[in-house]
């Protein structure tokens, strides 16, 4: 299944408003086949346990990397504008909407964790698995029912 991480705003505006949003897209995810990653939640790890700011955002960007996308909710928030910075630095897809994130990976529901022996990048389709360049250069097999009509990098 795919691994979303949810960069959304927690200090601006109205925290118990962001949270419960970020917590019914997270629920949306989950009912739709995905591996929601909230970094919200720590919002109730901080209440009793509080930790720096800059803590948080570490902690948060170990999460990113462990995903293969990242879902940027609306709102203003610093740190959810720098998890989408470093999501495209590591060229993973950012969706903007729910929605299109759920149109364009639903289909996609496993990633076969080992590495190819053989760079598959540049073929389209080999027996129904694609093959995408993750950030650490390495190559890993991204299983498909259907056919892509381009490559995205997850």
């Amino acid at each position: 299944m795919i691994k979303v991480y949810i960069a959304c705003p927690y200090s601006k505006g109205d925290i118990e408003k962001n949270v419960a949003e970020s917590m019914r897209v997270t629920n949306e995810l989950i009912n739709n086949g995905f591996i929601p990653f909230n970094p919200l939640y720590s919002h109730f790890q901080h209440t009793k346990y509080p930790q720096p700011y800059e803590k948080w955002l570490e902690l948060d960007i170990e999460w990113l990397r462990a995903c293969n996308c990242v879902l940027r909710l609306p709102g203003e928030s610093d740190g959810a504008d720098k998890e989408v910075e470093i999501a495209n630095e590591l060229g993973m897809s950012v969706y903007h909407s729910l929605e299109d994130l759920i149109k364009e990976c639903q289909g996609r529901t496993e990633i076969i964790e080992k590495s190819c022996n053989d760079c598959l990048f540049c073929d389209e389709s080999v027996m129904g698995y694609h093959c995408y360049n993750c950030k650490d250069g390495n190559h890993w097999i991204l299983k498909t029912t259907q056919k892509l009509s381009k490559k995205i990098v997850i």
